[in-house]
Order: structure tokens, then C-alpha cells, then sequence
């Protein structure tokens, strides 16, 4: 039966099942096939939209008024229909895949750029970096001098709003989600600001709390003085006629609650309405809205699923994480006893970690001990959660905690096997392989080079394994980050030597052997663990679930994308992954202080060297052939047991450097230029 003979809705319905691309071919078939698509153009992209997840189901309209919730107006940027619309979303998925123009520059962020300090000259030192695409701001707070919090517009690098908070600290840990900025005192202390735009998902106005509001997290007297000068500053730096006295300039944040924490804290993740801090034992979630405490995760530490079994070991001493702190775990759960085992100890990273108290000083001088039990999460490293769980990735495990409002509903088909019930997942690093299906960089494979795109694309060799019960060698590789998917189906766990496990649809590997776990991860080895380490981890979601993941190591910037994930995928086909680095950055010294790393639906920020260098500069210094020989350099078959140092990796031409000498500032990959 011909196509064009069925009737219309079935014909557009199986039109929009195409690949996007295919369908402005439609119109070459024929004539007829050329007025049809014309003719109903505008109703078949809408349902390819739809179909791809560029837009809900439920979308029906053009730039309904939902859209500005998850699309940038830049991101909209010419598109004046369904087709242009689908064509602009195809170019962006097709530029993070390095098959569309993209272009790197340096934002300049100078903080001296303020008017009533204008002969003073601070170094740059951007320490952390939060983005606002559909309000077209960015947040940063500095890693020296005067402890300030500064926002600016996206496009010019104009500063908007600029914070000296009294209680401030360098170094300062920086959280957003909805209008919502928080960030860490010098004390046990949490301050929490709302955007005074009214455009936010927060129910209230931006001067009201809920009655239900815990006036113990009221904002102090310090808040609210820092808040008056601010709010000065940024009128001064505003030259708007509306400068009244009740007038808040864009960008403006104001004081609403500050969160006295119960005991120290390591680690936080805040994703709107809920702030998690993890302490030594302890994990507390905080409603922001209300300022309140909701739930307390105790007992993190020593949480078992199982009894484990002995077996040999070989530590892996890796320099502590320099910034936020998540969870991992592994498919296995070894207990080792043996003696303890000193290694050469290795400098440590010259940025403090977040929160730094005396037991994260235990955490890391840890790092060089061979672990006695993996069940134990030693040091918290890492930390996130979404809506159903709690993610905590210690020194060698990382485990999964059911919230209390889930365990009835998201878990209710699993039965705890521990005495522990909200922890529902491990995952330990101790593993020469992870996954059935391990994913390696092929050096060679590298295009792109000398084009208008900013980022390299690679090849994949892959590699299948059975899961080997008898396997007694061990590499320790310390868990660096977790983040969650937004979705909260998937999540992603970051090992310090350059290694990134991806686990889909974790939940239903919830109570599953370990075979059946190994079956499900995807193990990616990025470069080599010997003379490369992992730095920092994120993860965005794309149109349609396709997955964004970004990273950091000392040997360059990688962006691995992926295709939505189903469930039930066959074990025996591996799932397609795409990788791409991003061409400008390789110097180790840059990279191994990044302190931050962001992805948005348009661009990927990072905080790197105020000058940069150009590719020519970088294979003159060897960093390219460096990366390649990289990747060749290590083979775990045959290995018994290895010992990693940080010693291998530095080398006397890396180490000739001096952060607190040099300026850092926020690096743009602009993913969709003019």
C-alpha cells in the first residue's frame, strides 16, 4: 500500500517518526510529496517535536508560554515556526556532538571593574560558576581576596549585583536552582538569598515567606546589612530612569533565610526545594522554602546491604576532590582485612576543599591507607539527590539512600536485605572492570581538527567481558563525584583516575545480583589512570532524555552524549556513546584547577586560565602527543594488584606553576554562535 494512500493522520503520524534531517527529503520524492509537506509542514514538525522530545506532549501551540521555563531565548533564536524550531534543536544536539559549528572564549570577569574600587586590582580567581540561561545571568564567587558573590549578565560579562558578605570565606561552596543562591559562611552556617525578580516557580512573592516558615532560619542582622549594600551597588552601577527607592535592578538578590547547620557539614547539593548537607555519620535535607530540617539520614557511615567476603587489595592514593562532594558505590561489596599499608604520600591539592574541618583532614591522609572495610564510607567526597534519593559517594563506596517519602512508593517492590532500610544500592571502586561493555578512547580517532567546531570528536573501542566471580586483583580508585540525571532515573559516578561509570535505570538493579548490575554499567575509560586524574563531573539532559555528560581531567575536557536510555536494553548490544574533547584546553596545570564545570542547554562553563593558548601553541609543547600516548599507556590485564601515586602522573614541567599567581576566570564553549 502506498504511503501517500493511507489516511492523512496515520500518514503524518508515520512522517514524524522520521529522523528530523530525513523529512525535509520527503519533498524530493516527488511532486505530490512536495505540496503534501508543504501543505501540512507546520502539524508534521510539531509532532516530530513532540515524538523527540523537544517539547512536551502537550504543547500545541508555538512558543507556548512554558517554553520560557526550559528554553533560553537564545536557544529560540530564529525560530519563527515548527521547522525552524526543530532545525535549531537538531543543530544544538548535533553541535554537542562536535557536527556543528561551536566556538571557546574567554568571558572577561574582572572584579575590579566596580566604580567606587576602581584603583584597585584583584586577581581573577573565579572559584565557582552558576548559570541562569533563561535569565541570562551568572553567578561566581572568588577563591581570594575579599570573599564576594557577583552576578552578571550572560552576554556582556557586566556586573549586575556584587555581595561582600561579612561572614564570607574564600573558597566558598555555591549552590542555585530556581532563583534560590546559597552558599557557606566561615562559621556552621548556610546563607540562603532570592532573586527579587518575580519570575521564579517559588510560590510566594520574593519579600514573603510561607506561614509555615521556621523563623529560627530568619536572616540576620549581617544578612540583611550586607543585602543594603549590595543592593547600593548594583543601583549604582544601573542607570535605569526607574532607579527609585523601592526599585531592585535585575540581578538583584535579597536575604531569606539562614540555615544554622546541627553539626559540620562536608558536602552539599541543592536542587530546588531541597538542600542536602552530609556530615561524618549524618545526611540532613533541608526545604528551603519553609528553612526547615524535613529528614535526617543517620547511620551513612557503617550502612551494609550485606556480610562481605575477605579479599587481597592494593590502595590507590589520589588527591582529595577540590569541590563538591557525591556518591559512588560498585556492583560488589568486598570486605578486605589486612594490614594496614602506607603509601608514598603524595601534595595534596593546593585549592581547599569546601567546608574544611579536621575530619576531612583524616579523610584525606586516608587516602593513602589501604582500606580496611569498603563498606565504610571513610570521607565524603561527594554528594547529590533528586527526588526519591539520596546519593553519597565516600572514599571507596559509594551508597544510595531511599528518601523516607520514597521508600512506600519509588522502592515499594524492594525488600531490604540490610538493617539499614533506606540504603537500597552500593557500589564500590575497587574493580579492574566494572561493566560488561567497557568504552576506551581510540588516540587516533580524533576529527575535527582545524574546523570551525571547538570541539574533537573520538571513536570508542569497545570491549566485552563476562563478569569474572573469581577475579581477586584490585585497583582502588577513589570516588572524585556522582551526579544524578534530572530525570533521577540514571546516574553517573566519576573514579580519580579518569574513569566515569554510567548506571541506567539504577532502580531496577535495586535488590539484583551482581552479575546482573555488571551487565548495566558502562564502563568508560576517559585517559590513563597512571599519568592522568579525574577533576570534575557534571550532567545535563538533552531533547528527549539524550544524555550530556561533562568532564574534567587533567589531560583534557570531555563531553560524552548519549541516546535516551530504555528500559530492558539487551546486555548482549552495546549502548551507542559519542565523545568529544574540547580542542583549546590540554594543559595539565589549567586543568588540574578547574575548580568548577557547567553545562547548559547552549554552553559549557568552566573556570580556566584568564590567557589562553591556542592549539598550535599546545602540539608545540607536546600536550597533544602527551594526551594520545596517554591513552596507550595503561593495560590492566595481567595485573594483580597496582598502586597509582600522583607522583606518576606530575612532572617537572606541570609542577612549574603558581595558582594564587595567576588568574583564573570563566571560559565560555558557546555550543550555538551566530
Amino acid at each position: 500500500m502506498a504511503l501517500e494512500t493511507l489516511p492523512l493522520e496515520i500518514t503524518l503520524h508515520i512522517i514524524s517518526y522520521l529522523p528530523i534531517f530525513s523529512i525535509n527529503q520527503i519533498r524530493l520524492l516527488s511532486r505530490t510529496w512536495l505540496l503534501f509537506l508543504e501543505e501540512h509542514e507546520n502539524v508534521i514538525y510539531q509532532k516530530a517535536a513532540s515524538l523527540h522530545g523537544m517539547v512536551s506532549g502537550h504543547s500545541t501551540s508555538f512558543a507556548a508560554p512554558e517554553w520560557k521555563k526550559r528554553f533560553s531565548s537564545r536557544s529560540l533564536a530564529g525560530a519563527t515556526n515548527w521547522k525552524t524550531f526543530c532545525q535549531t534543536r537538531l543543530r544544538l544536539r548535533r553541535a554537542w556532538n562536535g557536527e556543528a559549528p561551536s566556538t571557546t572564549a574567554c568571558r572577561a570577569l574582572r572584579v575590579a571593574r566596580f566604580p567606587e574600587k576602581p584603583a584597585i586590582e584583584v586577581r581573577e580567581q573565579v572559584h565557582r560558576i552558576k548559570i541562569d540561561e533563561q535569565r541570562k545571568i551568572i553567578i561566581t564567587t572568588t577563591a581570594v581576596g575579599p570573599p564576594r558573590v557577583i552576578v552578571r549578565d550572560m552576554d556582556t560579562g557586566a556586573a549586575l549585583w556584587h555581595l561582600e558578605p561579612t561572614l564570607g570565606r574564600n573558597f566558598s561552596h555555591l549552590e542555585y536552582s530556581e532563583g534560590f543562591l546559597i552558599f557557606n559562611r566561615r562559621t556552621d552556617c548556610r546563607e540562603v538569598w532570592r532573586l527579587s525578580e518575580l519570575q521564579t516557580n517559588h510560590p510566594l512573592p520574593h519579600s514573603a515567606q510561607p506561614e509555615n516558615f521556621d523563623t529560627d532560619s530568619s536572616p540576620d542582622d549581617t544578612m540583611l546589612q550586607d543585602s543594603e549594600a549590595a543592593l547600593s551597588r548594583a543601583r549604582n552601577l544601573n542607570t535605569s530612569s526607574q532607579n527609585t527607592a523601592n526599585y531592585r535592578p535585575r540581578g538583584c538578590f535579597e536575604p531569606y533565610a539562614l540555615l544554622r547547620d546541627k553539626e559540620i557539614t562536608r558536602a552539599s547539593r541543592f536542587c530546588y526545594p531541597t538542600l542536602l548537607t552530609a556530615a561524618k555519620d549524618q545526611a540532613y535535607l533541608w526545604d528551603i522554602p519553609t528553612g526547615k530540617v524535613v529528614e535526617v539520614i543517620k547511620g551513612i557511615q557503617n550502612a551494609k546491604l550485606a556480610v562481605i567476603s575477605e579479599q587481597r587489595h592494593v590502595s590507590r592514593p589520589i588527591r582529595e576532590s577540590n569541590g563538591d562532594h557525591e556518591l559512588g558505590d560498585d556492583d560488589g561489596l568486598e570486605h578486605v582485612n589486612a594490614p594496614q599499608v602506607l603509601t608514598p604520600e603524595v601534595s595534596l591539592s593546593t585549592i581547599p576543599a569546601d567546608d574544611f574541618d579536621d575530619w576531612e583532614l583524616e579523610s584525606e591522609l586516608d587516602d593513602y591507607i589501604a582500606p580496611q572495610d569498603l563498606t565504610t564510607l571513610r570521607g565524603i567526597h561527594y554528594v547529590d539527590h533528586s527526588s526519591a534519593h539520596t546519593f553519597i559517594a565516600g572514599q571507596y563506596i559509594l551508597k544510595i539512600f531511599a528518601k523516607s517519602t520514597a521508600i512506600s512508593t519509588q522502592c515499594k517492590d524492594f525488600k531490604p536485605i540490610n538493617e539499614h532500610e533506606q540504603l537500597v544500592f552500593t557500589l564500590s571502586s575497587s574493580k579492574l572492570r566494572y561493566g560488561r561493555w567497557r568504552y576506551t578512547i581510540d588516540p587516533e580517532s580524533g576529527s575535527n581538527e582545524g574546523t570551525d567546531c571547538s570541539l574533537v570528536r573520538y571513536k570508542f573501542d569497545i570491549s566485552e567481558e563476562d563478569m569474572n566471580p573469581s577475579q581477586t586483583s584490585r585497583l582502588f580508585d577513589p570516588f572524585k563525584a556522582v551526579h544524578v540525571s534530572p530525570c533521577g532515573s540514571h546516574f553517573a559516578a566519576l573514579l580519580s583516575g579518569a574513569r566515569l561509570l554510567i548506571v541506567p535505570h539504577f532502580c531496577d538493579l535495586i535488590g539484583q545480583s551482581q552479575e546482573t548490575v555488571y551487565n548495566s554499567i558502562l564502563d568508560v575509560q576517559l585517559s590513563s589512570p597512571t599519568n592522568s586524574e579525574s577533576v570534575y563531573l557534571a550532567y545535563e539532559e538533552g531533547d528527549g532524555g539524550e544524555g550530556r555528560i561533562g568532564v574534567v581531567t587533567t589531560r583534557g575536557i570531555f563531553i560524552v552524549t548519549f541516546s535516551p536510555f530504555f528500559p530492558n536494553h539487551p546486555s548482549h548490544i552495546p549502548h551507542p556513546l559519542r565523545v568529544c574533547r574540547v580542542k583549546l584546553y590540554m594543559d595539565p596545570r589549567g586543568l588540574a584547577n578547574v575548580s568548577c564545570l557547567m553545562l547548559s542547554d547552549t554552553y559549557l562553563f568552566i573556570t580556566y586560565f584568564q590567557n589562553g593558548r591556542d592549539v598550535a601553541a599546545w602540539r608545540l609543547l607536546g600536550f597533544v602527543k602527551d594526551f594520545k600516548d596517554g591513552l596507550r599507556d595503561f593495560k590492566t590485564k595481567g595485573i594483580n594488584s597496582y598502586v597509582l601515586s600522583m607522583n606518576d602522573f606530575f612532572t617537572e614541567r606541570q609542577l612549574d606553576f603558581d595558582f594564587f599567581q595567576t588568574d583564573y576566570t570563566v571560559h565560555a564553549l558557546d555550543l550555538l554562535p551566530e
